[in-house]
């Protein structure tokens, strides 16, 4: 080999070190600008102690006073609207046994266990519509 043949090695070699050098250092620096929890390490399966603020479970009882699209109004016995967003995931029960949506009416007596986030909102995980 040359001196020129090995000048041209080492430049390339070096241009190679320098680009994974870069690649790694862009790397580090976009890993720290992540989340925090996305740096912990792998989660066993337990879940952690809930600090209580992101959603609580609340249960709303009274009648279905109106419903549009997803929103279901409930009034409670102090005469309180409470608008209740119902999911695919809520479980409908009337009677102990599974209902569907069609099985809920205006005027229905329903006990609502819904989560309620920390902007106020409520979901539905559950109604049990009052058995006739």
């Amino acid at each position: 080999m040359t001196i020129k043949t090995l000048g041209a090695l080492a430049l390339a070699a070096s241009f190679i070190l320098a680009g994974s050098i870069g690649a790694y250092a862009t790397q580090g620096q976009q890993g720290s600008q992540q989340d925090p929890a996305a740096q912990q390490p792998p989660s066993t399966g337990q879940q952690p102690p809930s600090s209580g603020r992101s959603e609580e479970t609340t249960t709303v009882s009274g009648k279905v006073t109106n419903g549009q699209g997803s929103v279901l109004t409930v009034t409670d016995a102090q005469n309180v609207e409470h608008k209740i967003t119902v999911t695919a995931d809520t479980k409908l029960t009337k009677g102990g046994k599974e209902a569907k949506p069609t099985d809920l009416k205006i005027n229905d007596s329903v006990t609502v266990q819904a989560k309620k986030s920390s902007d106020g909102t409520l979901t539905a995980i559950s109604i049990d519509i009052a058995g006739e």
